[in-house]
């Protein structure tokens, strides 16, 4: 392995634990520029995979300013018990200059998540109308109520994954204003 540069990807898959236990994934083999997020349940399967496939993982942790969550403790757990192969413990993408050369990636997701979050709002808003429209016995308005539902949890995710993509894109402008010029 001496003689591999250090543009060369070991890892089948990235995580990052964050400090609330949420969980971003980044798989080489799907797509090593965009990942998503996911809780501990799906770090179960991820790790199951990982440990029979002998494969790679590459990980990185928050900086615990408080009292670890419930759910970051059971993924370090999750981490100990399935024993992959561990490549190396990683620092946050952001930092460190990690992966300056997805920097313009990034700054992509971040508009299309602030996108994705603006066009759900509108979804939602148009739902809302259409029910408040709809006969309260006919069949499209359990399929309205229905749909709300499900743009109400898309619309979360996608808030939530906008706030860590702008937290990423916060560190990397507050790493390039302390690089020298």
């Amino acid at each position: 392995m001496d003689d591999l540069n250090d543009n060369t990807i070991l890892a089948k898959l990235y995580i990052h634990i964050c400090q609330d236990g949420s969980i971003y994934f980044l798989d080489f083999d799907i797509n090593p520029i965009v990942g998503d997020w996911g809780d501990v349940d799906r770090l179960k399967e991820e790790l199951k995979a990982l440990t029979e496939e002998e494969a790679l993982l590459e990980y990185s942790l928050d900086d615990l300013e408080d009292e670890p969550t419930e759910e970051f403790a059971t993924a370090l757990e999750l981490l100990n018990e399935y024993e992959p192969k561990v490549m190396s413990e990683a620092p946050h993408p952001a930092l460190h200059g990690y992966y300056k050369s997805y920097r313009t990636f990034i700054y992509k997701a971040y508009d299309f998540a602030e996108m994705d979050v603006a066009g759900l709002e509108a979804l939602l808003r148009m739902n809302e109308q259409f029910i408040s429209e709809a006969d309260n016995a006919s069949s499209d308005y359990e399929e309205l109520v229905a749909s709300k539902d499900k743009l109400k949890e898309d619309l979360a995710r996608a808030q939530h994954d906008y706030q860590r993509l702008r937290e990423i894109v916060l560190e990397l402008c507050i790493e390039a204003e302390g690089a020298e010029q």
